[in-house]
């Protein structure tokens, strides 16, 4: 059983750093306000630590572990509006940094990453299933993110499974 965290949270998302070792929690949502705080559990003491904030408040969103940083990707901000925009956290500076946007705002999708891409499929965009299950990734050394199919699946996460994606639950979008 893990202890408690500094900060009750929901709507939240984390990766491992570091093969495992460490996993960084990001953003959220308390019960009553949106979080930019993270914390990162160390599996060899059971203990949590704050580390640097994300640059603003962000719920709903994806975070990947790529080439070393995590990677928070899209999301809601306080205002609820879904967002586009992407930073990444230097676990060995303890720095958050600009990363490339994605090329839609959207919240609750799923992201994993295959062969240093970050793939993004289903979510929400605000008013509508996030364009029918399209399938975007960020690539490396890219502005933005590109769409590369359509799998009709909206509101899904994905496991990564060595070089393919395989869905876990989410409905499919109406025709």
């Amino acid at each position: 059983v893990l202890p408690p965290m500094k900060l009750k949270r929901c709507n939240t998302s984390g990766a491992f750093l570091d093969c495992g070792s460490r996993f960084l929690v990001t953003g959220g949502y308390d019960g009553n306000n949106l979080l930019s705080s993270c914390e990162v559990f160390d599996t060899t003491t059971n203990t949590w630590t704050d580390v640097a904030p994300l640059s603003g408040f962000r719920c709903r969103h994806c975070t990947v572990l790529y080439l070393g940083k995590a990677v928070v990707l899209g999301g809601s901000d306080e205002d609820y509006d879904n967002l586009n925009t992407c930073e990444q956290y230097d676990p060995d500076t303890n720095t958050w940094s600009p990363f490339p946007a994605l090329n839609k705002a959207c919240c609750y999708f799923g992201a994993a990453v295959v062969q240093e891409k970050i793939f993004i499929a289903g979510g929400y965009n605000g008013g509508v299933l996030a364009s029918n299950g399209d399938i975007h990734f960020v690539p490396r050394n890219s502005t933005v993110g590109q769409k590369i199919s359509s799998s009709g699946v909206v509101s899904t996460y994905s496991l990564v499974h060595t070089t393919s994606i395989a869905y876990i639950g989410g409905v499919l979008a109406p025709n």
